[in-house]
């Protein structure tokens, strides 16, 4: 059976004569049978490929079916330039996936940099040079903040003008005025300083040469300030009272001290001069200096050794003084003088190389004190292959046509050299070659060619317009709290000119303050001031015044007593306001020196009172009253007494 055709069956005949019958058996086709596959090599990024194979029957059948997992990557092949490049990255060119699923790859156009494309405005400014007395300054020169490529140039900057050195005008003003009055300075200073000023003409007529300037300028100040009214001192000198000498100094300056080595003490009554009482530098007035000594320690003299020291361990030595004391002396080990034996070491080995031999020193040292005694220098032999080769180096560049060479040296000996080829690279190195200058308002043309053959590319390359380069703003009219002003600023390379506003200042001109308004002591008070420029008015107000008060004043009848308080009252002189206040009173009487019955003067307001009950005991107007009431006092207080006692 296939699967267009039945089976068939076959039977023999059952009577032996060998005949035989074949039949068809009905509804036995069988299916397609598929069984070699050939690629049909469609895959793309977004498809696998599919596989086709022909029914193995011959019916003509096909069967077309998915290769799993077979899609390939994308297939980029034509790039197109972005036209993108700076001054500092390369352009890039993108290519679209040839297979249309819509990716695109973009990749960086290796040295296609352009330094006319700068990607700020910063500018850094080099080679600038500030002006001196005798050259000129310079602005610098402009680059680019990010590549740090030539943008524009400069421009000089006139030199410093002499005239306006504050040292100079005080200097040629002291000499005008030293020639206007010959006595009002020391002769021999305004001759030095006339020299001077002639010594910085000549100075200034040589290019180049304000280090000389900048130093006569250093020498005129020192000399101006030199040149004050002479006034001299006396400064004496003494010694256990006697003037070893006396000096007159110029005011402002310092005295010279006598040689010290005259003052000396020899010691035997150890007494040591050192130095002298009071300042004698920058003398003011006539002053008196004197000697001072201090007490010395025993002036040592050295006698017998009474140990030998060595290497290793320290001797004695006997001393004495012209006083008649004595000391011994201990003496430092003595590293001329070895004992213990010796050991023999190598050390300060160097390595040797191609060029140098290997070297070391043979030193002995002292086993007693581990001092070195001898050093031998010692030198081994040189090994030809010990090289130390430096990074290879380029010495003939590969091209895109013609192989390269590089080299390495031994940094032993520069005359040992290895060589090897680099292979010619097949890319071309190309540079871009401008074809018409761009200008501040107009494009230029590049394009580029191969630095190492003709070949040529990226003809007809635009070079943006370069800008214009303007200088800085500089104002034309100032602007003033009345009106605005304007500045302007210039194109370095074509001239052009442009202009804007400055707006009103803030600052005016004001008046001083006037009082308007007094202020008082229930008021405050008002001060006005007016711009003279504008005419504007601010107005502020004054604190009001404090009150001016009078003494304060007993009201009538409101005395404070020993036995009630009181009240007083002051009046404002400005305003007449009244404040009042209460006197504390009612302390009690405080009567001084009682008499036998309790009873004298208060201290504080006068009366005749009893001490012990404060009660009034005279009574001026009522005499008889008044010594009937005392007998009756007296006698009750007695009574009390008695009282008291039982």
């Amino acid at each position: 059976a296939t699967c267009q055709d039945n089976c068939t069956e076959t039977a023999s005949c059952a009577y032996g004569c060998g005949e035989t019958d074949e039949r068809e058996i009905p509804n036995s086709t069988v299916d397609h049978k598929f069984e070699t596959y050939v690629s049909n090599n469609n895959a793309t990024c977004q498809d696998n490929c599919t596989e086709t194979a022909s029914c193995a029957y011959g019916c003509g059948e096909t069967d077309e079916r998915e290769i799993p997992n077979s899609t390939v990557d994308h297939k980029f092949e034509t790039y197109v330039s972005n036209n993108n490049a700076t001054c500092q990255d390369n352009c890039t060119e993108t290519a679209s996936c040839a297979y249309g699923c819509g990716e695109t790859d973009e990749r960086e156009i290796p040295d296609s940099i352009d330094y006319t494309n700068h990607v700020t405005d910063e500018r850094v400014t080099k080679n600038a040079k500030e002006p001196g007395y005798t050259f000129k300054g310079y602005t610098g020169d402009k680059y680019c903040a990010a590549c740090d490529h030539f943008v524009s140039a400069g421009e000089d900057i006139d030199k410093l003008d002499i005239d306006a050195n504050a040292d100079v005008i005080d200097a040629k003003t002291v000499s005008a005025d030293a020639a206007a009055d010959p006595d009002l300075y020391d002769a021999d200073d305004v001759s030095a300083l006339n020299a001077k000023l002639a010594e910085l003409d000549e100075a200034l007529a040589i290019d180049d040469n304000d280090e000389a300037v900048l130093a006569i300028i250093a020498d005129l100040a020192e000399i101006v300030e030199s040149m004050d009214a002479i006034v001299y001192y006396n400064v004496t000198f003494t010694v256990d009272g006697a003037e070893v000498k006396t000096e007159r100094v110029r005011a402002g300056e310092s005295a010279t001290a006598p040689d010290e080595a005259e003052y000396i003490d020899n010691g035997a009554n150890h007494k040591k001069f050192s130095g002298w009482t009071g300042d004698y530098t920058n003398v003011t007035d006539n002053i008196t200096v004197s000697a001072t000594y201090d007490e010395e320690a025993h002036n040592w003299i050295d006698g017998e050794v009474t140990k030998a020291a060595n290497c290793h361990e320290t001797g004695t030595q006997a001393q004495s003084c012209v006083c008649g004391a004595t000391n011994e002396k201990t003496l430092p080990i003595d590293d001329t003088v070895h004992v213990g034996g010796t050991e023999i070491k190598r050390e300060h080995e160097t390595q040797g190389n191609c060029t140098t031999a290997p070297t070391w020193d043979e030193v002995e040292y002292c086993l007693g004190c581990g001092a070195t005694l001898t050093s031998t220098p010692t030198t081994g032999v040189i090994d030809e292959n010990a090289h130390n080769w430096g990074e290879w180096t380029v010495t003939t560049p590969a091209t895109c046509a013609a192989a390269g060479e590089e080299t390495r040296v031994c940094a032993n000996n520069p005359n040992h050299k290895e060589t090897r080829e680099i292979a010619a690279t097949g890319a071309h190195e190309w540079k871009w070659v401008v074809d018409t200058d761009a200008t501040c308002d107009a494009p230029g043309v590049k394009h580029e060619k191969c630095t190492n053959c003709d070949a040529t590319r990226s003809e007809g390359t635009e070079i943006p317009a370069k800008g214009h380069n303007f200088s800085a703003w500089t104002v034309t009219k100032p602007a003033t709290c009345k009106e605005a002003g304007t500045e302007a600023r210039i194109c370095a390379a074509c001239g052009e000119t442009e202009t804007r506003s400055i707006p009103k200042t803030n600052t005016h001109s004001f008046s001083a303050w006037t009082v308007t308004k007094e202020a008082t002591c229930a008021e405050a008070g008002e001060q006005t001031r007016t711009c003279s420029v504008c005419g504007k008015v601010e107005t502020k107000a004054t604190d009001k015044l404090e009150h001016s008060w009078g003494e304060w004043v007993n009201d009538d009848g409101s005395e404070a007593t020993c036995t009630s308080g009181g009240t007083q009252h002051r009046e404002c002189a400005n305003c007449g306001e009244i404040e009042t206040r209460s006197l504390p009173g009612g302390f009690g009487h405080h009567v001084v020196n009682p008499n036998i019955r309790g009873e004298g003067y208060c201290e504080y307001c006068g009366e005749f009172i009893c001490n012990r009950c404060a009660s009034l005991t005279q009574f001026e107007d009522l005499e008889i009253v008044g010594v009937f009431y005392r007998i009756v006092h007296f006698f009750i207080h007695f009574a009390h007494m008695i009282s008291y006692h039982t």
